[in-house]
């Protein structure tokens, strides 16, 4: 829990686990919607042959390919 709050980014906690659309029953996609955004669960851990800039290349696509709105990892 450490590691989240030494983070510069704002880190949002849910009080309970609801499930994989979690983002779609809160409020909060009201508020990021329009805007870029990262949504994962904190023990989702990238395998270390990913390249660095990965959030950049997935930015990059949704960038090029207006229909591109949930890049991720396979």
């Amino acid at each position: 829990m450490n590691y989240y709050k030494e983070m510069q980014y704002r880190i949002i906690y849910l009080n309970e686990n609801m499930g994989h659309t979690a983002i779609n029953k809160c409020r909060l996609y009201d508020e990021i919607k329009n805007d870029y955004f990262v949504y994962t669960d904190p023990d989702v851990l990238p395998v270390n042959e990913r390249p660095e800039n990965f959030l950049e290349y997935f930015l990059n696509l949704m960038k090029k390919n207006f229909g591109r709105k949930k890049p991720g990892f396979h």
